[in-house]
């Protein structure tokens, strides 16, 4: 099974700037300051969403490990003080492992503010960790400390705007009909997690409405050039035609008609829509036999009409 990760760019003016802006030190508040205005003016936009996505795909486990992927980006910081809010006030009470990575090149003394933001957030020291062994490939490093750390479940940080743009990406470009699962599990030899998406319901600019307020600087993964035109493209739908647009996308995965369909692959195995379909034939043909019905309205038809009979009026003349 595979979960991907898309590398984050900065979002400032220059590259200088850059550089300047993306040390988490410029976020002056303290940990019960941010988590009391998470919960008091974001409870309808950021936290009801989550509760939601619990309530309808099974609730976590208590006092179990979680690790967190943080890069920087949006959803990574707001995966960071929402977890820590169930540490604190919830009965889940998650033991948060981080696991971070920075993208461009940070100067030594701003990887280190990295540590001391996420100490002074509460994380432990031995439950961080910075991502240099796979820079190239993430998911080896998250896997790799999970194992060791025997970690049960991994954290997506995949919101709503994630996940319709990964099924938009699958449908237009690759051909493929396929969504995410907000939990699927990993395995490898000798372990077992789960990857979890608790975000699907938060919408990115209530993350990002969240984040200014708290004065954070962040980054933003990449949008390739179709992914910009597409997300126009629904941008304006939604304007002019319908605000449901983008919740109907993922909406749509779960109305989904299987008798319509005309062919999926399920456990590396073709199915076509001609297989149900003669199958459902050959059913109904069975069922026929075994009432006899054509039998019986033949023999209704023969009771129900009367003998043909030959008038021999004129037969002589």
């Amino acid at each position: 099974m595979a979960f991907f990760f898309s590398f984050p760019i900065i979002i400032s003016e220059t590259m200088e700037s850059k550089e300047k802006n993306m040390s988490p030190k410029a976020t002056i508040r303290n940990k019960e300051e941010i988590l009391h205005i998470l919960d008091k003016s974001y409870r309808f936009t950021l936290v009801h969403p989550i509760t939601r996505a619990r309530k309808e795909f099974d609730r976590l486990k208590e006092n179990q490990k979680v690790l967190i992927d943080f890069d920087f980006t949006p959803s990574s910081y707001f995966s960071l003080f929402f977890f820590l809010k169930l540490s604190c006030y919830s009965s889940f009470h998650p033991e948060i492992y981080v696991l971070y990575r920075a993208v461009y090149k940070v100067p030594t003394d701003e990887r280190r503010d990295v540590f001391v933001f996420l100490k002074n957030l509460g994380i432990q020291k031995d439950h961080i960790r910075n991502a240099y062994r796979h820079a190239r490939n993430p998911r080896n490093d998250l896997l790799d400390f999970a194992k060791e750390e025997n970690i049960h479940y991994i954290v997506s940080n995949d919101t709503n705007d994630d996940l319709i743009n990964s099924y938009r990406y699958r449908f237009l470009v690759q051909g493929i009909l396929q969504g995410t699962l907000p939990k699927e599990r990993v395995e490898e030899e000798n372990y077992s997690a789960i990857l979890i998406r608790p975000f699907r319901y938060i919408k990115e600019k209530d993350i990002l409405r969240f984040l200014d307020a708290l004065n954070i600087h962040y980054v933003f993964s990449p949008k390739f050039r179709l992914e910009k035109e597409t997300a126009q493209l629904l941008d304006r739908l939604e304007k002019t035609y319908s605000p449901f647009t983008k919740p109907n996308i993922l909406k749509s995965r779960r109305n989904v008609c299987p008798e319509k369909i005309l062919g999926y692959e399920i456990d590396g195995k073709e199915v076509s829509f001609l297989d149900s379909y003669q199958k459902a034939g050959l059913e109904k043909d069975k069922k026929i036999q075994a009432s006899k019905l054509e039998e019986k309205a033949l023999s209704k038809a023969e009771k129900e009409h009367r003998p043909l009979t030959i008038d021999e009026t004129y037969k002589n003349c």
